[in-house]
């Protein structure tokens, strides 16, 4: 691949990352803000965009291309509606995900960020790393425990931490995940649950955090008071801080500095569409009330 070719695919993976679903038009218009901000890196014309995707270059990427027809099919084919797409927002024949990022994020201009090109790898955030960390280190029971809504749990790996199992649970069983899933560690699936459903945006964070607990406890981790305080605390930090593509890269916590404001139109529209609940983080802004007696702090 020729150096052009490179750059252009470090643009492409870099929205595609940062805003999930993305038409070459909309593509172009983030380079120009990027040369606008001195950071473009290197000088292109909008034929190089359009060339570059007419050829579908998304072997080992992140992202895949649709034509505008084959996502709205009352709609014809234009080389700048051609959509450049994350490839964890569309499942096979299921475009669900895609149609509810595509509404939601047409309320917000895109947030373009210094670190833009930083999108172009698979580095993920400090508040993602720190989450991914703390659940990978929990143990399963040592035998059976019955958590605080009295169902009865038997881990079937007691003592092993949730980055060493690789079978799924009785849970992914019966919700139907499939059995190739399991290359993947029970750690890794249930991040991977979080990442969308904070990018796609149809789960306020309580929901989030409530079916994080419940795919932990399938897997035989005994979730009590403190872990569960743990959990959503850090759960909460990535949902404020990681740029989401519902919301067409900008950051839940960005959305409700502006909300507390009250002086951005764009609000009407969030009303509009029933967004209300992509904003009901406060429901576990008491954690953050009082601040932690470092003191008093213990290793979890």
């Amino acid at each position: 691949m020729s150096d052009h070719d490179t750059y252009l695919q470090l643009l492409f993976t870099a929205a595609a990352n940062l805003y999930g679903e993305i038409t070459m038009h909309e593509l172009w218009d983030i380079y120009l803000i990027l040369k606008e901000k001195g950071i473009a890196r290197e000088k292109i014309h909008k034929k190089d965009i359009l060339a570059f995707a007419a050829e579908k270059k998304s072997e080992d990427t992140v992202y895949d291309f649709f034509e505008e027809n084959e996502l709205y099919t009352e709609e014809e084919r234009n080389p700048d509606r051609l959509r450049v797409i994350n490839k964890m927002l569309m499942k096979e024949g299921d475009f669900e995900n895609f149609y509810t990022v595509d509404e939601l994020r047409d309320a917000f201009e895109p947030d373009v960020p210094d670190d833009f090109w930083q999108y172009g790898s698979d580095e993920m955030p400090r508040q993602y790393n720190a989450l991914y960390d703390w659940i990978g280190d929990r143990k399963a029971a040592d035998g059976t425990f019955t958590d605080m809504d009295g169902d009865t749990f038997t881990p079937a790996y007691p003592g092993k931490m949730l980055k060493e199992i690789r079978r799924r649970s009785q849970k992914e069983i019966k919700d139907e995940v499939p059995r190739e899933m399991e290359k993947f560690s029970a750690l890794d699936r249930i991040m991977l649950e979080i990442y969308i459903d904070i990018q796609v945006g149809k789960k306020p964070i309580a929901f989030i955090i409530s079916d994080t607990i419940t795919a932990m406890e399938s897997h035989g981790i005994n979730m009590r008071s403190n872990d569960i305080t743990r959990l959503s605390r850090l759960l909460f930090d990535l949902f404020l801080k990681m740029p989401a593509w519902c919301l067409n890269g900008n950051t839940m916590e960005d959305c409700l500095d502006e909300l507390a404001a009250m002086q951005d139109p764009r609000f009407e529209i969030l009303d509009e569409k029933n967004a209300a609940m992509l904003l009901c983080a406060d429901l576990l802004v008491h954690l953050y009330d009082e601040p932690e007696d470092d003191s008093k702090k213990t290793e979890d």
